[in-house]
C-alpha cells in the first residue's frame, strides 16, 4: 500500500512584477504536506513562511495560514505528527 498524501494551505505571498517576468504581481501558494506511512504514523512537511524579517513581509505582503488550523481541517492535531 502507498503513503496517502494530504496538501495543507500554510497561506500565500504575493510576488511583485518586477520578479514574475509578466509585468504583473503573482499570488504564490504557500503549502505543506501530510503524509499517512502505512503504519499509521504521519509525516509534515511544513514549508511554511518564516516570521521576523520586516524586510522581506514588506516586499512580499505575506498571509501566513496557522499551523494547527491547517492541520484540523486535514482531521489532525499537531500532537498526532
Amino acid at each position: 500500500m502507498n503513503p496517502a498524501l494530504r496538501r495543507l494551505d500554510l497561506g500565500y505571498f504575493v510576488r511583485p512584477a518586477s520578479e514574475t517576468g509578466t509585468g504583473s504581481p503573482r499570488v504564490e501558494p504557500v503549502l505543506g504536506y501530510l503524509v499517512r506511512l502505512d503504519d499509521g504514523g504521519l509525516l509534515l512537511f511544513d514549508t511554511g513562511l518564516g516570521r521576523g524579517e520586516p524586510d522581506l513581509d514588506e516586499h512580499y505582503r505575506p498571509h501566513r495560514r496557522d499551523l494547527d488550523e491547517a492541520l484540523a481541517d486535514a482531521g489532525v492535531q499537531r500532537s498526532d505528527v
